[in-house]
């Protein structure tokens, strides 16, 4: 699925009723110009993404499993999530070994530290 921001979408429609309305200014009458119906459909466009209900998303997190080693004592190691810090143990192997791609708390995606 693909999110776009409502602001970008609103402005480049108002630029076109922009130019709509400028170049009937001008007296060049376009077909666009000349078929009312055009500037109503954009204002129609315009409300109905202004009263469009948002989407529940948050932004993706990323970050990485880090190695602690010597935990408690036992030697046992452990990975630490580096975006909220639970810890996890693992039986066998490392988290890629065990498909662990997102963090089961707090959901962060395993492919390392955001670039902001």
């Amino acid at each position: 699925m693909e999110y776009i921001s409502r602001e970008a979408v609103l402005k480049k429609l108002q630029m076109q009723l922009l130019d709509l309305e400028a170049d009937q200014d001008k007296g060049e009458y376009s077909e666009l110009c000349e078929n009312r119906g055009a500037r109503d459909a954009l204002d129609e466009a315009i409300y109905d993404i202004r009263t469009l209900k948002t989407a529940d998303v948050q932004p993706v997190k990323h970050g990485k499993w880090e190695e602690v080693t010597d935990y408690g004592g036992w030697g046992d190691t452990h990975y630490r999530c580096s975006v909220c810090g639970e810890e996890w143990y693992l039986e066998d192997g490392k988290p890629k070994d065990n498909n662990m791609n997102f963090c089961p708390r707090c959901g962060a995606r395993m492919d390392g530290e955001q670039n902001d």
